[in-house]
């Protein structure tokens, strides 16, 4: 277990180890649980501070998995990090570097990063994991994601018990890159291997991957089964269900008819939450989105999480747009404007990426090619991890889909100099 998951004792090397104050196996335990826990429980992270303040990856991977500042404050650790980055491991030091080049929003020079190290400890899970992960979602580049994920040893005999969320996104990740690659095949068999040894630990991640499945091969009745049975264990993972839910509802892949069956759970959902429920809050003004009501629409965002901000601005122009009050769209961009400015500190490049994204979707609704392509580009070049991905299947985007420079720009990034694995 210690050195399946981001194993720490071994990745550390000896010199390094003769520089480093070994971190108290309570600590190191406290870690693996704080790994498996999602999402990062903050709370776990400060017990492990107080017995080894020294102990450099649990802040280390708070940031990376707090790229979107929704769990806590970033800056501290940040600093902390930073002032002690000549007295880390070797490994540690590359996910620090990795961290902050995420955050900065370059992705190759992120991706880089991580590389240098994942051949060296084949065995750290969670290392092949982000490897593979930013490859997918930074570089757009899912050959070089598989490329990594068929390099770790005995990948077909993971512990989904032991490793958590882990497991799911790392075949959820093999199975989107199957779909961007249009490998039918490949995916059919990645999921049947998949439901025939998965023990059901995690039903709302299984619901994702179903649904994908679904609508990759375009079986409208998986795809209204697993909606429905999604939908069943809404209460239970309301987050992923409406992340997922809405997911669906703005892709190209998905079937108007089946749209109008997830408008009217999602809807129905949403009442049962109650506005006061945090997760509905995140979904603020989704519902006036589907409803095309933009009366219920509102622009008092302060108080949500940095990109949870930026998409609700995007749901209030996309309602407008949908009532042809175009007038009322220009005070919304004017808003999204204020986030394109980084502040890497609080949160990654991923609020800047994902504002010039929504500006590139209204614009082109706008029909404004030439602004949306140039805000989508920036997007893309903030390594827009996640969204970089829809880019092909967003609905917003229909009318970029055949310009030469759009193509261009869904084209997958290589890392100079580097060599994919055969």
């Amino acid at each position: 277990m210690r050195e399946s998951i981001c194993g720490y004792w071994f990745a550390r090397d000896f010199v390094d180890q003769k520089q480093i104050k070994p971190p108290k196996y309570k600590a190191y335990d406290l870690y693996l649980q704080l790994l498996l826990e999602w999402p990062y429980p903050e709370q776990i992270l400060n017990e492990i501070i107080a017995i080894d303040s020294t102990f450099y990856l649990p802040r280390i991977q708070f940031l990376n998995i707090n790229r979107i500042g929704i769990a806590g404050e970033n800056k501290k650790h940040f600093e902390f990090l930073s002032r002690h980055i000549n007295y880390m491991s070797t490994y540690e030091k590359s996910w620090f570097q990795f961290i902050n080049s995420f955050y900065r929003g370059n992705a190759e020079a992120a991706f880089l990063h991580l590389e240098k190290i994942r051949k060296k400890y084949p065995h750290d899970i969670i290392l092949n994991q982000e490897t593979a992960s930013i490859a997918l979602e930074g570089l757009h580049n899912p050959e070089l994601a598989l490329s990594i994920y068929k390099a770790i040893p005995n990948l077909n005999k993971m512990n989904a018990e032991r490793l958590g969320a882990y497991y799911y996104f790392i075949f959820q990740n093999m199975l989107f890159s199957y779909i961007y690659l249009n490998r039918e095949e490949d995916l059919k068999s990645l999921m049947s291997d998949f439901k025939r040894v998965q023990p059901d630990v995690h039903k709302g991640l299984l619901n994702v991957m179903l649904l994908q499945e679904a609508i990759a091969i375009k079986d409208s009745v998986l795809i209204e089964t697993t909606i429905e049975e999604f939908y069943i264990h809404a209460e239970q993972y309301p987050f992923l269900y409406l992340f997922y839910s809405s997911g669906y509802f703005i892709s190209r892949l998905s079937n108007p008819r089946i749209r109008e069956t997830v408008f009217a759970n999602t809807s129905e959902f949403l009442k049962t939450l109650g506005e006061e429920h945090p997760v509905y809050q995140l979904y603020i003004n989704w519902q006036p989105y589907i409803h095309k009501d933009p009366g219920k629409l509102t622009l008092n965002l302060e108080h949500l999480p940095l990109t949870y901000q930026i998409s609700n601005y995007a749901w209030a122009a996309n309602t407008y747009l949908d009532k042809g009050q175009f007038e009322d769209v220009r005070p919304v961009l004017e808003k999204l404007e204020e986030y394109l400015e980084p502040n890497f500190a609080q949160a990654s490049c991923l609020g800047p990426g994902l504002a010039h994204y929504c500006r590139g979707q209204i614009f082109a609704r706008m029909g404004d090619k030439d602004l949306a392509l140039r805000h989508l580009r920036e997007a893309k070049n903030l390594g827009l991890a996640k969204y970089m991905s829809y880019y092909e299947y967003d609905r917003s985007l229909e009318s970029l889909y055949n310009h030469p420079e759009f193509q261009e720009l869904i084209q997958p990034i290589w890392p100079e100099g580097y060599e994919p694995e055969k």
